[in-house]
């Protein structure tokens, strides 16, 4: 109600069995979910940190970057969990209690992935654009917004072999055999 004229857009909530089937007869492919719920989308119920790979970064460079997410969550005793987004990248999802807003989510994930960057920072950049990286990886705490969403788990991708954006435990990134495009709509 309090978009200006031009800034609504409509949207799908799939709340039942026969919605999700509306959409797949309408080809509806790629699931990106917002981090709030429809009764109260000023308030998330997930911290994002979207580890996004530039050019340049490789596989195991994601998981050098994951592993330091995953070392900051247990120190700060706090449950996150990793998701291979079927492309390239991995995304942490953080389940949080409704209370902060937005900015304020934004701001701890910002402080989180700074700090972490701080670690590694050959393998980070913090610039917007892919172009402008320099090959490097981005943690992406701007996805923290209410306008914004990530493919969501188990969310097929329209890429060859269906990937399938697919939530995993923090030890099957130990695994040599797993790779961001592990899963498919076959497996």
């Amino acid at each position: 109600p309090d978009a200006d004229s031009g800034e609504t857009t409509t949207y799908l909530v799939v709340d039942e069995a026969a919605a999700l089937v509306w959409a797949a007869n309408f080809g509806a492919l790629e699931w990106h979910a917002w981090t709030s719920l429809a009764d109260e989308p000023r308030r998330p119920t997930y911290a994002l940190v979207d580890i996004d790979p530039g050019e340049d970064t490789s596989w195991d460079d994601m998981l050098i970057l994951a592993s330091l997410h995953r070392t900051a969550f247990d120190h700060l005793g706090l449950a996150a969990f990793p998701k291979l987004t079927g492309r390239r990248g991995i995304q942490v999802w953080v389940p949080i209690e409704r209370g902060p807003g937005f900015d304020e989510t934004r701001a701890w994930v910002e402080k989180l992935s700074k700090t972490i960057g701080r670690v590694q920072p050959d393998l980070i950049s913090w610039k917007w654009g892919v172009g402008d990286r320099g090959g490097h990886a981005r943690l992406d705490y701007t996805q923290n917004a209410i306008n914004k969403t990530l493919v969501a788990p188990y969310s097929p991708r329209a890429a060859a072999g269906a990937p399938v954006s697919t939530p995993i435990e923090w030890d099957e990134l130990d695994d040599p055999d797993v790779r961001p495009d592990s899963f498919t709509m076959r497996t």
